[in-house]
């Protein structure tokens, strides 16, 4: 029997944590028929606050465990500065964060990774339905729209877990972990989309 690679098993892995995260209600009015502005905004300041603090995170480990080009995580920050600058709740510099990623070693990077990579292919599919969406026009749709013209979403997600199991199993790197750490990024998300009512407009 063939052995399972490495990117089947996280799907099957996070597989309920995915489903969980996409049925937040914060996300899922993203791909509802009758989107507004002010549900969008919310969304986007959502995404802004959590991947300011993480990207500071993911570039420290970068420097310090060097992953792969393939693999680097950027949480498109400019393209949600753009979004956040057309919300009443401009997400300021005190606004909450979560906390500090615990990235120890590459295997914890690269879980976030297949994660963070792995929007990239639903960034696509809600830029779409976005760019359709009559409330929204003249709007930038920044990040979606960053996401959906991203090397992976381009090339395709399986040419992307092509190069992450071979990188793996080229570096005997340690699956388990990498699995760890992917569960652990789904579940901060899922927490931080969950306490959606921190996103509300300051009156």
């Amino acid at each position: 029997m063939d052995k399972q690679l490495l990117s089947e098993q996280l799907k099957t892995r996070t597989w309920h944590l995915h489903n969980q995260l996409d049925h937040q209600p914060i996300l899922k009015c993203l791909i509802a028929k009758d989107i507004d502005v002010v549900a969008y905004q919310k969304a986007m300041r959502c995404f802004h606050n959590c991947f300011v603090r993480w990207q500071l995170d993911f570039e420290q480990a970068a420097t310090l465990f060097l992953p792969p080009e393939f693999a680097r995580i950027d949480c498109q920050i400019n393209s949600l500065k753009q979004d956040v600058a057309y919300s009443p709740n401009a997400s300021p510099e005190e606004a909450l964060r979560p906390s500090a990623l615990k990235l120890q070693r590459l295997e914890d990077y690269l879980g976030y990774s297949y994660v963070m990579h792995g929007s990239h292919m639903g960034g696509k599919m809600i830029y779409k339905r976005l760019s359709q969406a009559s409330a929204l026009q003249g709007l930038p749709l920044a990040y979606f729209s960053a996401l959906a013209h991203s090397r992976p979403a381009i090339e395709g997600w399986d040419v992307w877990k092509h190069q992450f199991d071979q990188y793996v199993e080229e570096h005997t790197l340690d699956p388990s972990a990498i699995i760890d750490a992917a569960i652990d990024c789904f579940t901060q998300l899922v927490a931080w989309f969950a306490d959606e009512h921190q996103f509300e407009p300051i009156s």
